[in-house]
C-alpha cells in the first residue's frame, strides 16, 4: 500500500478513536453513577468522576493503551483485506455443508427466517448488529480507565489483542471464507443463500437497513482494492462478532446482574444477526466462541505471570 496514504489512514483512525473515545467514557461513568451509585449530587459526582479520569495517573496510561491498540487494531485491518491475496476464498462450500449437517440438514437461516422473517424484527437486528462497534469500544475503554485490577485489566487487554490475532488474522487466513451473502460470487454453480439476500434486499428501503448496501460496497471495494479504503476486509471464518461480544460476556461475568444480561443479550442477538443478515456461517459464530473461551483462558495465565514476574499481583490502581 502507498505509505504516504498508509501514515494518512493511521493518523485519521487515531484522532477518530480519541474522537469517540472522550464522550464514550463520559457515558460510562455517568451510567455507574446514575445506575450503581445514586449520589443525592448526581451531576456533581459526574463532573468530579470525568476530572478524576484527566488528573490521574490512570490518564496517562489509558490513552497510551488507545495509542498502542489503534496501531495493532489498523494493522490488522490491512492483514484482513490481504487474506484473500495470500489465500483465496476456498472454504465457503464447506462450511456450509458443516452447517447443514449439524443442524440436522437445515441451513440455520432457514430456520431463523420463519421465526424471525418480519421487517420490524430483521430492522431491530440490523440496528443491534451495528451496535458491537460501541459495546468493542466500552469494553477496551473499561480496561484501559476503569478496571481497577491490574490482572484483570491485563487479562482483558490480552484476551483482545489475541482474539484478533489468532483468530482475525491466523485462522481467518487458514479458513479463507467470504461469508452466505457472498456465496453467489464465488463460482460456485449455486446459491444456497439467494432466497435470504432477496428477502433482505426487498426490505431495505421500508427498512432502512444498513446490512445489503453495506454488503455490496464491501465487496465492490475489495474487487477495486482501493489504497485509501481501510475497512473494506472480508472474511467469515471465524466471526470476529461472535467472538468479540462473547469475550465482552466472560469479562463481565463478575461485574452485576444488569450488565451480565445485558451482555448475553446483546451476545445472542449478534449471534441471531450474524446468520439472518447473512454475514456469517454458524459455525463461524460457534468458533469464534470457542476462540474467544480459549483466548480468556490464556490471557489469565499471561496476565498471571506478567503480574509475578514484576511483583504486582494485588495491587490496584485508583480511576
Amino acid at each position: 500500500f502507498p505509505a504516504p496514504a498508509f501514515v494518512a489512514e493511521r493518523l485519521a483512525t487515531y484522532a477518530i478513536y480519541l474522537g469517540v473515545s472522550v464522550p464514550a467514557l463520559l457515558a460510562m461513568q455517568f451510567f455507574k453513577i446514575a445506575v450503581y451509585d445514586r449520589p443525592d449530587r448526581p451531576l456533581h459526582a459526574l463532573i468530579r468522576s470525568a476530572l478524576s479520569i484527566f488528573t490521574s495517573g490512570r490518564c496517562i496510561a489509558g490513552f497510551s493503551l488507545i495509542a498502542i491498540t489503534n496501531s495493532f487494531f489498523f494493522s490488522f485491518l490491512v492483514m484482513k483485506r490481504a487474506i484473500p491475496w495470500f489465500n483465496p476464498f476456498s472454504w465457503d462450500a464447506t462450511f456450509d455443508q458443516w452447517d447443514r449437517f449439524i443442524h440436522l440438514g437445515f441451513r440455520p437461516w432457514e430456520v431463523l427466517q420463519p421465526v424471525i422473517g418480519y421487517g420490524v424484527i430483521s430492522k431491530f437486528i440490523d440496528f443491534n448488529y451495528y451496535l458491537w462497534a460501541i459495546t468493542l469500544c466500552m469494553y477496551f475503554l473499561h480496561f484501559a480507565f476503569f478496571e481497577p485490577s491490574n490482572q484483570l485489566r491485563n487479562r482483558g487487554i490480552l484476551a483482545y489483542m489475541l482474539v484478533w490475532t489468532m483468530g482475525g488474522t491466523l485462522l481467518a487466513t487458514v479458513f479463507s471464507s467470504a461469508g452466505p451473502c457472498y456465496f453467489g460470487y464465488l463460482g460456485l454453480g449455486y446459491d444456497p443463500y439467494v432466497g435470504l439476500m432477496q428477502y433482505l434486499h426487498s426490505i431495505e428501503r421500508a427498512y432502512s437497513l444498513i446490512t445489503p448496501e453495506g454488503q455490496l460496497w464491501l465487496w465492490q471495494s475489495n474487487l477495486n482494492q482501493q489504497a485509501n479504503i481501510v475497512v473494506k476486509g472480508i472474511s467469515a471464518m471465524p466471526s470476529m462478532h461472535n467472538a468479540q461480544v462473547f469475550l465482552l460476556v466472560l469479562a463481565v461475568w463478575n461485574k452485576g446482574l444488569l450488565i451480565r444480561s445485558l451482555a448475553v443479550a446483546h451476545c445472542f442477538l449478534i449471534f441471531i444477526g450474524s446468520v439472518h443478515l447473512g454475514w456469517h456461517y454458524a459455525v463461524d459464530g460457534y468458533f469464534g466462541f470457542a476462540i474467544a473461551a480459549v483466548c480468556w483462558l490464556a490471557a489469565d495465565r499471561l496476565a498471571h505471570m506478567w503480574e509475578n514476574r514484576w511483583g504486582m499481583s494485588g495491587r490496584t490502581v485508583e480511576a
